[in-house]
């Protein structure tokens, strides 16, 4: 961890909060599972058996996976039958990798089985290990998350005259790995004689989930905050941006980089077209400021119509008064 946060110290917090060291470090692991492996080895080998299948429909892909899990089965079962000894052949080679990297090391004994183990050459300050053969302890803990003999546990075996098979845990014997393929998956008939169900098959039922839908996406947990000018919804989740799916070109130039709204040419059109409305629009003031100008100086001259309309009111009054006015009587002076 020292070796890590001297890398990067995020990393280091990122382990801390996220998960255990029991998933990620031996010195933690569980000592009752026998089993010291960090990596996905066994699901690796399965998956490249079934790469035939995994593009089948379901059904072919089902009877693939069960006449190859059949197989495989019987395979062992035989296999685990032909053992000459109590265990398999890659435990023994992984015994005798352990029995010759034991010279390295020499064995003080303490008790009948408890051992102080060092290395050959070296201080006396040097690593050390202490085993003990009777409740299968080793201070460098292989021994007991494997189940199988370390080196310190085999140097002491050989101080005892002991063979380092007989201190193999017991889920590594024949006898356990008959017992596991010992259930096998019995043989099914071609489709042809299959019975026949007139049942409709129906799809399942659609229930929908309470709430509003939500349409932003959903981010890792390794994956940065948004930033403060992005659109979030009311869950602070981000939108995913239109660009990641959607690919779209200028129509003007035909460029991927841009659109037609920030294509370079269209901007240019625009400034131009602007400083010519500009230069236009100064002409068009200047034409009628000189036509407000000489309007002002030059006086209009009466309406001839206006005259005549208002001669013949004025007339049209006058008869109107006299008609309404009653006749009066002529006086005759006779002389």
């Amino acid at each position: 961890m020292k070796e890590m946060f001297c890398i990067s110290s995020k990393a280091v917090d990122w382990l801390r909060d996220h998960d255990t060291p029991n998933h990620w470090s031996r010195a933690h692991f569980r000592t009752e599972y026998k089993c010291d492996m960090l990596l996905n080895n066994l699901c690796e080998s399965y998956n490249a058996t079934i790469i035939p299948a995994r593009d089948k429909s379901v059904l072919v892909m089902l009877e693939h996976l069960r006449q190859d899990l059949m197989i495989r089965i019987a395979n062992r079962r035989v296999a685990g039958m032909k053992w000459k000894i109590n265990v398999g052949p890659r435990i023994q080679k992984i015994i005798a990798k352990n029995a010759k990297r034991a010279r390295e090391y020499y064995g003080y004994r303490s008790t009948d089985y408890t051992f102080e183990v060092g290395a050959r050459s070296g201080s006396v300050l040097s690593s050390k290990h202490s085993v003990d053969l009777a409740k299968r302890i080793c201070t460098c803990r292989r021994w007991m998350m494997s189940g199988i003999p370390c080196p310190h546990v085999i140097c002491c075996i050989f101080l005892l005259g002991h063979d380092p098979l007989d201190y193999v845990h017991d889920c590594y014997s024949k006898q356990s790995y008959l017992n596991a393929y010992s259930h096998p998956i019995n043989p099914v008939p071609g489709i042809e004689l299959w019975p026949v169900i007139n049942a409709p098959i129906q799809p399942p039922p659609f229930r929908r989930q309470p709430g509003r839908p939500k349409r932003a996406r959903r981010r890792d947990e390794d994956e940065e905050p948004p930033a403060p000018n992005v659109e979030t919804n009311e869950e602070g989740r981000t939108k995913m941006p239109r660009s990641s799916y959607v690919t779209s070109s200028c129509r003007t130039c035909g460029s991927m980089d841009h659109n037609k709204r920030t294509c370079p040419i269209e901007r240019a059109k625009k400034t131009m077209n602007a400083s010519e409305g500009q230069s236009n629009g100064e002409q068009v003031s200047v034409h009628n400021m000189s036509k407000t100008s000489v309007n002002s100086k030059v006086k209009r001259a009466p309406n001839p119509r206006r005259a005549v309309t208002s001669t013949v009111g004025t007339s049209s009054k006058a008869i109107g008064s006299e008609s309404s006015q009653p006749a009066q009587p002529v006086s005759q002076n006779f002389c």
